[in-house]
């Protein structure tokens, strides 16, 4: 019996299914047809449509390629960084021991040599003797205030020298401190300075004791200048005394001496006795125990011993000579200004005191 057409068709689907092919129908242009037929008869591969996602796709496989080469390459030069690192840290390490090692066992060279500040004594004296701002030598009690703090240095640094011994001495093991109010006494050990280190601390005490010795000598040195000093500055002041007595002092009478005292205040009081005194003249101070007198003669003595100071500190720095100064005061005193300035107190002053001696004598 002959098989139809339709019989015909159902085996052949049958048949291409089995070889695990599938029927498609599907509308092509005359070039896509003749691609198809070339394939079919196997000239040349059918190539896959590609639309545009597999296009972009393509794209970022490419570029995720590129970076990923590059992230390659970064980390191959990243690591041969880190070797470097590692190779030039233990190389670090390697010289710090090194370094550690040496500074154990090298001792200073021989030709090591401290250059010390040449004529220390004289700079110091110096120092002392001259006035850091004025750059003149200082006055007589200045010089003593001088005296009294190189005593004091010269403590200070014997006391950092002893201090220094002892700290070597207890870290090289040498000594043990004992403790007040406890038990025993400690000490290291072993050493804790290197043999070069303690050399080196104990020169500094070397040093300190030769700065001390500079210091004791240069005091020695202003001690001295200090006792000449204070010879001339009695001498000036016997000779000034003398030289005013002579010219102005001698033959003067109280009220000669109240208008000297006067003159040499001016307008002002003052603080002294002198203020005192003129406070008593005007009825205040009577509460003072000390009679007018009496504050008369401890002014005048004040004023007295303050122009013989200035005169004498000027003779001393070399600025004026004497016989000129007291010159300069007497011509002062005797001017015709000082009477009419300071008369008329003078006037009542002298009989103030003329009163109260009149009445001190008068009673029982």
């Amino acid at each position: 019996m002959a098989t139809t057409n339709q019989q015909r068709q159902a085996a052949f689907k049958t048949k291409m299914r089995q070889l695990g092919k599938r029927q498609a129908t599907v509308w092509v242009d005359a070039a896509q047809h003749e691609a198809i037929k070339a394939y079919l008869q196997g000239e040349e591969p059918l190539d896959a449509p590609i639309d545009q996602d597999q296009i972009r796709l393509q794209e970022w496989e490419a570029q995720l390629a590129e970076q990923e080469a590059r992230l390659r390459a970064r980390a191959e030069h990243a690591d041969s960084l880190w070797q470097t690192h590692e190779a030039l840290v233990n190389e670090i390490k390697d010289l710090k021991r090194q370094l550690a090692s040496a500074r154990q066992h090298v001792k200073p060279a021989p030709s090591f040599k401290i250059v010390e500040l040449a004529a220390r004594r004289d700079r110091i004296a110096e120092a002392m003797r001259v006035g850091s701002y004025s750059k003149t030598e200082r006055r007589v009690d200045d010089l003593e205030q001088q005296i009294g703090l190189s005593k004091k240095f010269s403590a200070e640094i014997k006391g950092t020298k002893s201090r220094l011994h002892g700290f070597v001495d207890v870290a090289t093991g040498k000594k043990a401190v004992t403790h007040k109010r406890e038990w025993g006494a400690y000490s290291f050990d072993k050493s804790i300075l290197a043999e070069s280190e303690a050399d080196l601390l104990l020169e500094a005490c070397a040093l300190l004791g030769r700065v001390e010795n500079d210091v004791e000598r240069a005091g020695s040195d202003i001690t001295k200048l200090h006792a000449q000093r204070t010879a001339e500055r009695k001498a000036f002041f016997a000779k000034t005394e003398s030289t005013l007595n002579a010219r102005l002092f001698h033959g003067l009478d109280r009220r000669g001496e109240i208008l000297f005292i006067a003159s040499m205040n001016g307008s002002g009081r003052g603080y002294g006795k002198w203020a005192d005194l003129l406070e008593r003249l005007d009825g205040r101070g009577t509460w003072r125990r000390d009679s007018a007198v009496s504050l008369f003669r401890e002014a005048l003595a004040e004023e007295k011993g303050s122009m013989f100071r200035r005169i004498v500190d000027t003779l001393m720095s070399g600025e004026k000579k004497l016989d000129e100064m007291v010159a300069g005061i007497v011509e002062k005193f005797r001017h015709p200004d000082t009477e009419d300035k300071y008369g008329a107190l003078a006037d009542r002053l002298t009989t103030f005191l003329v009163a109260e001696q009149i009445e001190k004598a008068s009673r029982p």
